[in-house]
């Protein structure tokens, strides 16, 4: 169990050590680490995701051990037998793989980019919750199969982490919504309160603008001075936005992945015995 569990972990240390030995393209000084630290989120996600959702069921391919599993179940704890093997594993490769995303953080963040340990924690704690909760999400859609335990948290997470682009055309939107901002009467004020609960609600789904403000002191970056960012996404410039604090961002995905995982647990617990 332990040399497959440990493959998340060593594929996305292989990726993130061959992108900072060629991090020329990322860009110069502060803004190689900030595209560095993104691209990592990106690996941390979708390795986590494809682990919790590729791992199989023991014996879930034998058509004559699967017979006789309503029968072992009855002897064994709720969640027993092969669920608990499973996420065994699944646990393991997904410890293995926060491990891994903390090592790299260290190295490449204390030991070449020279910021500090506790810009290092705060970037650990982000990446541990975010990826929690997306490991929940594809936990918990193990039951309708790899395709859609993988696919639907891939597409919701990347739709997240872009939403400072994606989400824009909703942001422009916002600011006419609400009574009387499209006939002027007063309404102006109600349109930049929508469009300001928007813009939270897309600072605070996104890890990557909670990213950079882990990263101050030691490295100040906006939004809107990354590369490509000035045209893509209006925000930080003609749209205000004040960067999340990433320890709102940490606790909201910890606690949202805290709340999945229970609900799978309640679903497992009143499922019949023999699925």
């Amino acid at each position: 169990m332990f040399p497959a569990a440990a493959l998340p972990a060593v594929c996305v240390c292989a990726a993130a050590l061959m992108l900072w030995l060629g991090r020329q393209w990322l860009g110069t000084g502060p803004l190689a680490f900030v595209g560095w630290v993104e691209i990592l989120i990106v690996l941390v996600t979708t390795a986590a995701i494809v682990w919790t959702a590729a791992v199989p069921e023991p014996n879930a391919a034998d058509p004559e051990q699967r017979a006789p599993r309503a029968a072992k179940r009855a002897t064994l704890p709720a969640g027993g037998g092969g669920e608990i093997s499973s996420g065994q594993t699944i646990l393991l490769g997904c410890a293995l793989l926060g491990d891994a995303a903390g090592a790299l953080l260290a190295v490449v963040g204390v030991g070449w980019a020279q910021v500090g340990w506790k810009e290092v924690g705060a970037l650990f704690a982000l990446v541990l919750s975010w990826s929690a909760l997306w490991c929940a999400v594809a936990w918990g859609l193990r039951r309708w199969g790899p395709g859609i335990s993988a696919g639907v948290p891939l597409a919701l997470s990347m739709v997240l982490m872009a939403a400072p682009v994606v989400m824009m055309p909703a942001v422009h939107a916002a600011a006419h919504w609400g009574p009387g901002v499209s006939d002027g009467a007063g309404g102006a004020g109600r349109g930049q309160d929508w469009q300001g609960r928007a813009v939270k609600g897309v600072a605070i789904s996104s890890p990557l603008l909670a990213g950079l403000d882990a990263l101050r002191p030691a490295v100040r970056v906006d939004w809107a001075t990354l590369p490509g960012m000035y045209d893509l996404s209006g925000l930080g410039q003609e749209v205000p936005m004040e960067l999340p604090r990433w320890w709102i961002n940490s606790l909201v995905y910890g606690g949202a992945a805290l709340l999945v995982g229970i609900g799978r647990l309640l679903l497992q617990a009143r499922a019949p015995a023999d699925r």
